[in-house]
């Protein structure tokens, strides 16, 4: 603006002397006027983009936190879909002793000693092996699972953040403008 009132006082005094004072005059207020006006336009702006850009952060916090309330339901999930896992081999494995010891009684065998005693110590250990590995499992999943809502609410954190400094740094510089216009 300071620009435009320079070239209005050149063309004025180059076409006119007694028109150079009012045309440079007029050409001031004009340009005091346009700054004024410039100003106002871009704290609006600024003002416009500062709450989309807090809006925008804070819908991806919000994803953010959804996504980690999810994993941490699965890691629930995971824990009851364990208990039915175990449940289910413990119960395949009294059925397998019951096959078995009704096999060898039909047969005549004596279960409490020999072959059918190795046989159901070796289901047993198999069973409880399995137990333990599915255990195992459950406890890794779940902890995967934990530690993916920690990140996914860090990541919230951190657009929420990220979102407020931007604000903060769009105001500030929309200030140092309008006061370098001054």
């Amino acid at each position: 603006m300071e620009v435009a009132a320079t070239l209005m006082t050149s063309l004025a005094s180059t076409f006119g002397g007694a028109a150079a004072p009012a045309a440079a005059t007029t050409a001031t207020a004009t340009a005091s006027a346009g700054s004024s006006l410039w100003s106002i336009l871009q704290g609006t702006a600024t003002a416009l983009s500062v709450v989309g850009g807090l809006r925008a952060a804070q819908a991806q916090a919000d994803a953010r936190n959804a996504q980690a309330e999810d994993a941490k339901l699965e890691a629930a999930m995971e824990g009851t879909r364990g208990i039915e896992r175990r449940t289910a081999i413990r119960q395949r494995m009294v059925e397998d002793l019951g096959a078995r010891d009704v096999a060898y009684a039909a047969s005549g065998v004596d279960l409490s000693f020999g072959t059918p005693a190795k046989a159901r110590e070796g289901a047993v250990a198999d069973a409880n092996a399995a137990l333990s590995t599915d255990a195992d499992t459950e406890t890794i999943r779940r902890n995967r699972l934990l530690s993916r809502a920690a990140q996914y609410r860090m990541m919230a954190d951190d657009a929420s953040a990220a979102g407020t400094l931007k604000a903060i740094t769009g105001g500030v510089s929309m200030l140092a403008d309008v006061t370098r216009r001054r």
